[in-house]
């Protein structure tokens, strides 16, 4: 029994603590909360869409454009007149050739090993659907060794040159 009384004595002291120290500071609270209200409404009004002035259309038109251009390998003229907007589309098309994903990746190069081990394993599919053979390259480069690769590596083991 004693010790629910010290601890229910305990509680309302802490109780009476607090009370008196929000009492004595209001300004402190009320200034915390006025300022994450304001500040929640601050970034409200910012995530929503900025004023589209000549500068930002001219950014994403750029940006736009370099990705366009970085997918198919070609470059665009920047325009030489200095306004808002052409210092947006310079900066936007700038930014995206340096950054965007399109551009900084570049596929792999195929080398002529690669690309003959394919041309061979294709060809010798073919051969084996139409139960044909050809004549293996003699000559020692890089092509004709993975040609020469490819394709005896299908014939040995494709499904369509190993069923019977």
């Amino acid at each position: 029994m004693q010790n629910k009384l010290r601890f229910a004595l305990l509680l309302s002291v802490l109780f009476c603590s607090m009370l008196f120290f929000m009492a004595t500071s209001p300004q402190a609270f009320a200034s915390s909360s006025i300022s994450s209200v304001t500040t929640s409404s601050n970034l409200l009004h910012v995530m929503q869409r900025p004023p589209s002035n000549d500068y930002t259309r001219g950014y994403r038109q750029g940006y736009n454009d370099a990705v366009y251009d970085c997918s198919r390998t070609s470059g665009r003229v920047q325009p030489k007149s200095i306004n808002d907007y052409n210092r947006g589309y310079t900066d936007g098309y700038n930014y995206a050739r340096a950054h965007d994903r399109a551009c900084t990746q570049k596929p792999p190069q195929r080398n002529d090993y690669t690309r003959g081990y394919r041309q061979g394993y294709n060809d010798a599919v073919y051969d084996c659907l139409h139960q044909t053979r050809r004549a293996q390259l003699k000559s020692v480069n890089d092509y004709n060794r993975g040609y020469t690769d490819g394709y005896n590596y299908a014939r040995a083991h494709d499904r369509a040159c190993t069923r019977r």
